[in-house]
């Protein structure tokens, strides 16, 4: 496996933990208030509640839902290894690219930046300007060319 691919799967992993973390965090029905429990819906779970923050999510808009959070990291998983499964060079780009899909359109965090570097990327100023406008849900999910070895 080469060094791109050992460095999305790291990716990955780490993002699969924090997507158990939000997931731990939005399946919390009570919170303290006052000295009082008080029903809170899975709706009302942000990005800034959760504690301690992530850097993954350091550029994500603090009022974005958790439920948008852990889809974004969930698409942005599917892809990731779906990269490293299809055969043929890791787009690093296009990898930079999904990782920053979890900002929910955000700017480009510090990890990101990180990651960019690690896999020999320069990005554009902005990601407006990095991605022209592009969602990675209109992105097409990286295929294997041959079927997979169970």
């Amino acid at each position: 496996m080469d060094d791109a691919r050992l460095i999305l799967l790291a990716v990955a992993s780490s993002l699969g933990r924090l997507q158990v973390r939000m997931l731990r965090l939005s399946n919390r029905q009570f919170v303290a208030s006052q000295g009082r429990l008080a029903r809170v819906s899975r709706s009302q779970w942000t990005v800034a509640d959760l504690s301690p923050p992530s850097e993954w999510l350091e550029a994500t808009p603090p009022r974005t839902s958790l439920g948008g959070a852990i889809a974004a990291v969930a698409l942005a998983q599917v892809h990731l290894l779906a990269m490293i499964e299809a055969e043929g060079p890791i787009d690093r780009r296009q990898a930079c690219r999904v990782v920053w899909h979890i900002s929910c359109g955000g700017g480009w965090s510090p990890i990101l930046l990180r990651l960019a570097a690690h896999l020999g990327v320069s990005l554009a100023g902005s990601p407006l300007e990095e991605t022209h406008g592009a969602s990675l849900y209109q992105a097409a999910i990286p295929q294997r060319l041959k079927p997979p070895v169970v």
